[in-house]
């Protein structure tokens, strides 16, 4: 019975039961790591670029928009991806998106998608906290990315 109320955390503090692991888990700051990690549980695969996205570059825009913890973003993309999709499949075919590799955007034309895992990400997060649309948020994106050379 022990074994089903406690669990160990992943970096090995303690023995912490489980209601308050997952609260733990949600105050854990943002990282590349954990924003891929998060990214792959919560998004379609295939938005995912592959062989890597950039989440280091993801990260500076994720914090300079606010957002720092996994229970912030999780809480985010929970409320905000279905809206996100709509746009992402309305767009799938006839938009353009200067990271990914002209070969790599045939294949993501023929799935139909747009944003990377990235971009979702960033979406769902300019709806709440700017309550932006789409458009004027890939203004803003670009406007961040002009200011942080990677």
């Amino acid at each position: 019975m022990l074994r089903r109320t406690f669990m160990t955390m992943p970096i090995g503090l303690a023995l912490v039961p489980k209601r308050l692991f997952a609260g733990l888990a949600d105050l854990v700051q943002l990282t590349p790591e954990i924003l891929e990690q998060i990214g792959d549980e919560m998004l379609p695969a295939t938005n995912k670029y592959k062989p890597a996205e950039h989440y280091d570059r993801l990260l500076v825009s994720v914090n300079t928009l606010g957002v720092h913890t996994v229970g912030e973003l999780r809480k985010i993309v929970t409320d905000q991806l279905e809206k996100v999709l709509e746009v992402d499949r309305g767009i799938g075919g006839g938009g353009s998106n200067p990271e990914i590799p002209p070969h790599i955007y045939r294949r993501r034309k023929q799935d139909n998608v747009f944003f990377l895992h990235m971009g979702l990400i960033r979406q769902c997060i300019y709806r709440v906290v700017h309550r932006m649309e789409i458009e004027e948020a890939m203004e803003i994106h670009a406007e961040i990315h002009q200011r942080h050379t990677f």
